[in-house]
């Protein structure tokens, strides 16, 4: 087995500790990254550095889409038919040899990156504000095995 490059370490050390919020951005990144290849090389006619990037993007486009969470209700269902769409998108690009469709889903993915980021960025502002409300609030809640929790001064 060769040894990992340092970035290939450093991919999967980010990888490892990412939580699952930073797991969708790390993979909306990816996305960009393949997409923004794909055209670029349908641009050059290197259909075969095209072809392998559209394959990837859609990789990732299809463990996006595994990961969605049913229970969130029409935002995953919009979500599903989004990503599926995409792939419909792909699939044209890949056949025609055509950078539109790529182009275009690259657009999607700029989008849903953003708000990604945008939702991120609320979730950890509001994960601070309520650590810092418990902790001037001088109210520790601690829970041990069995138990149902206890408040304590």
């Amino acid at each position: 087995m060769a040894t990992p490059s340092p970035y290939e370490q450093y991919r999967l050390t980010q990888v490892q500790t990412s939580t699952p919020e930073g797991l969708v951005l790390l993979a909306f990144d990816g996305l960009v990254t393949r997409l923004s290849m794909a055209l670029a090389a349908l641009e050059e006619a290197r259909h075969d550095r095209a072809s392998a990037a559209i394959v990837r993007a859609q990789g990732i486009i299809q463990e996006l889409q595994g990961a969605l969470n049913a229970d969130a209700g029409a935002v995953a269902g919009n979500l599903d038919a989004l990503y599926a769409y995409m792939q419909r998108r792909l699939v044209e690009a890949n056949l025609r040899k055509d950078p539109e469709p790529v182009a275009e889903v690259l657009g999607y993915t700029r989008e849903l990156r953003a708000t990604w980021t945008e939702l991120v960025a609320r979730l950890r502002a509001s994960h601070r504000a309520a650590h810092q409300e418990e902790r001037s609030s001088g109210v520790m809640v601690t829970v041990a095995p069995g138990a149902s929790g206890e408040v304590q001064p």
